[in-house]
């Protein structure tokens, strides 16, 4: 009995670590629904956020379901609904919808970061030439062709949602290295701003 009642009192602090996230979640998928802003608007059409929505909410329900279900087991399938439960929150643990917010935030930072570099080339008076020009065209692109891969992710298959997390991540690693090499080029109030939103990514 103690042992029960020490893992309930852990599947009660996972049941509402789990609810505060989705409930952030939520949060934020109402508030991209609303974004209006230029940056975000292709990728605002791109993800479905009523149906991201109602995901939440049903794996809200379904988690809030299976905690009750855990402590009103009997003591003979305690075992087997506890095993369900952490089954249950280990899937959660890989929201695709905590992603798709991330996403949002990740293209806004980095988009932020292009016109900041853009604006540092226009006020510094020096003579760019066509390489700088270049790279930040092709950032442009590459960001451009990230916001247009969002389209349908919600429906694809759990392989190609692994994959599409591997080409993404590998996509946004290039994309920093060209804009951190860039932010080299103007010395140190570049590389301030680069901390700066860097520390903003990793919150």
């Amino acid at each position: 009995m103690a042992q029960r009642e020490i893992y309930e009192k852990r599947a009660e602090i996972m049941t509402k670590r789990l609810l505060s996230r989705i409930y952030s979640l939520e949060a934020k998928a109402l508030e991209a629904r609303q974004d209006a802003k230029k940056s975000m608007q292709k990728l605002n059409k791109n993800v479905n956020w009523d149906e991201t929505l109602n995901k939440l909410k049903e794996e809200r329900e379904n988690l809030n379901d299976r905690y009750q279900e855990l402590i009103k087991a009997s003591e003979k399938n305690w075992n087997e609904m506890y095993e369900r439960f952490g089954e249950y929150t280990d899937r959660l643990n890989s929201l695709r919808e905590d992603y798709t917010e991330l996403s949002s935030d990740w293209l806004r930072i980095l988009n932020d970061r292009i016109s900041h570099l853009e604006k540092m080339a226009n006020e510094s008076g020096q003579n760019i030439g066509g390489y700088f020009n270049k790279q930040v065209g092709s950032l442009k692109d590459q960001v451009n062709k990230l916001e247009n891969q969002w389209t349908g992710i919600q429906n694809q298959t759990t392989q190609q949602w692994k994959d599409f997390r591997h080409d993404v991540d590998q996509e946004l690693n290039a994309i920093r290295t060209t804009i951190s090499n860039l932010y080299n080029h103007f010395g140190k109030s570049g590389k301030d701003q680069q901390a700066e939103t860097e520390k903003k990514e990793e919150q």
